[in-house]
């Protein structure tokens, strides 16, 4: 700026600010447009290096799965960018948004510490709440259902020894009253969990077929379909194994050829799906648009458990375990809960009598082999 302060100084403009950075911005920008004298070419600079110091547009790249009624698209990069990974899936003008966060490594326990929230509002149908307060209330039940159909695929996936907390939250953002959103959310879920740095033994697909009027058809699901609809399911399958994960429906009298007719159809529509997720996710990885995956070995989120812990159990327990397992298989609850009980008691003494070096001991007798100081 000038060092001579101006013959006639602009109105005062009084700045109240939280911040020097803040100050700073309002300053130039005062600058820029003139309101303080300077020099032609000093503003220009100044604009120059302010437009420079902009953050750049956020790259959108997106996904589409292929339909028999109509196509699936998955978005990221413009939403959410503060997340682990944001995704919003869209068919037809139902829209999901689903966001990934991963919390500390001082969180978790011996299970996934994952969390999982959907939640429909009715500002998605272009709605108003006529409650007092005029907002949503408590989860609904199928809310909670639909949370738990996106966590049963998912939480196998994620490797064993992860400690770290993990949130997936998925809201209906808009809602057409044709194209259901279940399947959507659990699409976006598994998406979000691809493109994030959890890592993961496979990825999930997810799919629904429906029955009507002597048809299968394969998809996401229409509303109209699931209300004429004869059989309706949800099947959950790995894209690298073609596993089933997850099979969730109901049926109206079908014999078990139709029955095992639509799971395979719904099982090959889902591991289609879960194959294009994950080769989206590698590429996006591949362009560096997205962080890499967390190494399973990893010492900070991954508590990888003792390699002769499998031999301890197997040594102290195995039979009783067994014991248990084929008792509830046989459906005989009584011994069972006795076969149980008995063999909580033995592992709480064990555990109380046993220190950790008779524990290696008690393992390179199993067959591992000793170990010299």
């Amino acid at each position: 700026l000038d060092s001579q302060p101006p013959a006639k100084m602009p109105p005062v403009v009084t700045v109240v600010s939280t911040s020097r950075r803040a100050f700073v911005a309002v300053a130039m920008g005062l600058v820029v447009c003139g309101f303080v004298p300077t020099s032609h070419d000093v503003r220009q600079g100044l604009l120059r290096r302010s437009v420079a110091a902009m953050p750049s547009e956020p790259e959108r790249c997106t996904l589409q799965l292929s339909e028999e009624s109509e196509a699936i698209l998955l978005e990221t990069g413009r939403l959410g960018r503060q997340a682990e990974a944001a995704v919003m899936v869209r068919q037809g003008d139902t829209m999901v948004y689903t966001t990934l966060c991963i919390g500390t490594e001082q969180g978790g326990g011996d299970f996934v510490p994952m969390s999982v929230e959907y939640s429909e509002r009715h500002s998605a149908t272009g709605r108003t709440s006529s409650n007092w307060n005029r907002r949503d209330g408590r989860p609904a039940d199928k809310e909670i259902l639909i949370a738990r159909l996106i966590d049963r695929p998912l939480r196998p996936t994620i490797v064993d020894g992860w400690c770290a907390d993990i949130q997936v939250v998925s809201c209906v953002v808009s809602f057409d009253g044709v194209h259901s959103p279940d399947v959507l959310a659990m699409l976006g879920s598994s998406a979000a969990l691809a493109l994030s740095r959890v890592p993961t033994v496979c990825t999930v697909g997810a799919s629904r077929v429906t029955k009507v009027r002597d048809e299968l058809i394969v998809g996401a699901g229409k509303m109209d379909d699931g209300k004429e609809a004869n059989l309706s399911m949800v099947v959950a399958a790995a894209g690298e194994t073609d596993s089933v994960l997850m099979v969730e429906g109901g049926a109206d009298f079908e014999s078990e050829g139709v029955v095992i007719d639509a799971l395979g159809l719904a099982q090959r529509a889902a591991s289609k799906a879960a194959s294009a997720i994950a080769a989206w996710g590698d590429d996006l990885r591949d362009r560096g648009v997205i962080r890499p995956k967390l190494d399973p070995k990893n010492q900070t989120f991954v508590r990888v458990y003792s390699k002769d812990l499998e031999a301890i159990v197997e040594a102290q327990f195995g039979d009783a375990i067994r014991q248990s397992v084929r008792a509830l298989e046989d459906g005989d609850m009584t011994s069972h809960r006795e076969t149980l009980q008995v063999l909580e008691d033995a592992v709480v003494a064990f555990a109380a009598t046993t220190t950790p070096q008779s524990s290696s001991s008690s393992s390179s007798s199993v067959g591992a082999e000793p170990q010299s100081d």
